[in-house]
């Protein structure tokens, strides 16, 4: 009788101790959550505020005319050169797309209206660039920030396989802003950092749900001029692209 009480003890001590290690492993390992469930709901009133960087999957691309074939993806800068400008007489573009997570695709919620959207550009040039800055430019270096209409992909986008840009629009700030010349060298102190409305833009966009990004270029590509910004990949985060959306 007593060898059968001990034997019925142990039995019941591992059976205690396997559902106790069961409730443990329940406790220390969670069923895993998908994020995706419960993207953020923007409200009237709320602010995007988005810092462009390649490692979030930003894409930006360098497009060099003489260079029309070779991919130049995860470039440092956003450069707008004309053909006359240093030594190497090749046009240069530039492209960019943030990626807007649960606010830019087809199976978003619509965000509310649109209120304002600036795009910010910071003056750089990276060490092995000719800083377009310090030399005596054309007067005619104005610019032109496109709407992306074509797909594109930063590891393989060149000169020759540019996106197409938006045209025709009824609201021609949908498609293009134009951004005033410079007088260069630059005087002491100042800067060539952008404050760019692209409201327009944004509304386009999101209405549409279609975020192709925007192309950099010269109005006038066949002059010594030339403009230079820090892109998603540029090793300063300061000098990066930022979006800000105001809803």
């Amino acid at each position: 009788m007593r060898n059968t009480v001990i034997v019925y003890f142990i039995l019941l001590c591992i059976l205690v101790g396997v559902s106790a290690c069961s409730k443990n492993n329940d406790t220390v390992n969670p069923p895993p959550t998908d994020s995706t469930l419960n993207p953020p709901k923007y409200q009237p009133g709320d602010t995007l505020d988005v810092r462009g960087d390649t490692s979030n999957n930003d894409m930006t691309a360098l497009l060099y005319s003489r260079d029309g074939g070779v991919s130049n993806a995860g470039y440092p800068t956003l450069m707008a050169l004309g053909g006359g400008f240093g030594q190497a007489n090749g046009k240069y573009r530039s492209v960019l797309k943030f990626r807007l997570r649960h606010i830019d695709d087809s199976t978003s919620e619509n965000p509310p209206p649109v209120q304002k959207a600036t795009l910010y550009l910071y003056q750089y040039s990276a060490p092995t660039d000719l800083d377009p800055y310090t030399v005596q430019q054309d007067p005619a270096n104005g610019l032109e920030l496109h709407r992306i209409v074509g797909d594109w992909q930063d590891s393989s986008v060149t000169w020759n396989t540019q996106p197409a840009v938006a045209s025709g629009s009824a609201n021609p700030l949908e498609d293009v802003v134009m951004i005033p010349a410079i007088t260069t060298p630059l005087a002491a102190g100042t800067s060539d950092n952008l404050e760019i409305d692209v409201t327009d833009m944004m509304r386009n966009i999101l209405t549409n749900k279609s975020n192709k990004g925007f192309l950099l270029k010269l109005t006038n590509e066949n002059t010594n001029g030339g403009r230079s910004y820090g892109s998603f990949a540029s090793p300063l985060v300061s000098k990066r692209p930022r979006l800000v959306i105001y809803f």
